[in-house]
């Protein structure tokens, strides 16, 4: 298994190196799904001894060249995992899901620094006016706390209407201006 991560972190090494040449980045999106809705598919062990090393070595090769946020999208709940990813020099996370239990308040006060992005309940749009208000309220709060971005957290599902989303986006609006 380590030699397996080692040839991949090599790789996009390698390839980021080549391409990072050429073009300034704000952030560096890494894409991986280590949980689900009650928590991990791993432990924080295995992430330590699997993950950390590799994601760190990724890390601070792309931070020598310039690239200074990374931004994980996970799903679930990873909030036990946080903490590992902060030190391997993860910036933030997305999409944040409240379903999973995810509370996007109670972890910005635990990472003041973590940029947040999401932890909007998708499903909340969906059940109408005083549902929303209550997120755009959530919203408010961690917009003054800084370092969050609000969106939904994950994809809009298909029952939310169209008169509730439209009623959110315009909510949202109003108190990013």
């Amino acid at each position: 298994i380590n030699e397996i991560l080692d040839f991949y972190t090599n790789y996009w090494i390698e390839i980021n190196t080549k391409v990072l040449k050429f073009v300034d980045v704000d952030y560096c999106f890494i894409w991986e799904d280590l949980a689900y809705r009650n928590g991990p598919i791993i432990s924080p062990f295995m992430f330590r001894k699997f993950i950390f090393p590799f994601l760190k070595k990724f890390i601070n090769s792309l931070k020598e060249i310039g690239v200074q946020n990374f931004i994980v999208d996970t799903d679930g709940n990873f909030e036990i995992l946080i903490e590992l990813f902060v030190k391997a020099g993860i910036s933030g996370f997305e999409p944040f899901e409240v379903q999973a239990g995810m509370n996007i308040e109670k972890i910005r006060n635990l990472y003041p620094n973590l940029v947040i992005m999401g932890g909007i309940d998708k499903i909340s749009i969906a059940k109408g006016k005083e549902n929303i208000k209550k997120e755009i309220n959530k919203v408010k709060r961690m917009l003054r706390k800084g370092r969050f971005i609000p969106t939904t957290d994950h994809a809009v599902p298909p029952d939310v209407s169209f008169e509730n989303y439209c009623f959110f986006r315009n909510e949202l609006r109003k108190i990013i201006k």
